[in-house]
């Protein structure tokens, strides 16, 4: 329960969350209070992303606008405001898996060549999704799997990004 200022370790979750509340505990913070800020920024970064994510299917302007909004008060969204658990994390990082994964597969669909540094950017991102949550890494190879599918469909165009974003993923 964050709602109280209890030092307590936070041993058990994957080193993501270690490793994004350190700097803020370097700063003077304490745990509850680092963890309640990366729970925040979680949220904002996974709200952001979602919006994001939902200009790709050209909605409504109105229905995406309401999406935006409520999309942050599912329970597994904001649960790390109230109670800490690596979901937060998770909602952050998805979004902008979803998102980098349709421009890596647009690009390959418009015969236009990407760049190296969002290659090589995105096969981390892939790979620091399991270092937030174990569990991610399925959402990271389902996106692998999807591009897989589509560099075979667009027959062959594709295997050299998907060879340096999954040689990145990997190590």
């Amino acid at each position: 329960d964050i709602s109280k200022d209890v030092g307590e370790w936070i041993s058990w979750w994957p080193i993501g969350t270690n490793v994004l509340v350190y700097p803020l505990m370097r700063l003077g913070l304490t745990i509850a209070a680092s963890i309640r800020v990366l729970a925040a920024v979680a949220l904002i970064v996974g709200s952001i992303g979602f919006g994001f994510w939902l200009r790709v299917f050209r909605l409504p302007q109105w229905l995406a606008i309401a999406l935006a909004i409520s999309i942050p008060w599912i329970r597994y969204a904001n649960i790390s405001l109230f109670q800490y658990a690596a979901e937060g994390l998770v909602f952050a990082v998805c979004p902008w898996l979803l998102v980098g994964a349709y421009r890596l597969r647009s690009r390959w669909t418009e015969c236009h060549e990407e760049n190296l540094w969002f290659l090589f950017g995105f096969g981390c991102l892939l790979g620091l999704a399991y270092w937030l949550k174990y569990s991610a890494v399925f959402i990271s190879a389902g996106i692998l799997v999807h591009l897989t599918i589509a560099a075979w469909k667009q027959r062959g165009r594709g295997w050299k990004d998907l060879t340096v974003v999954s040689g990145t993923f990997i190590s």
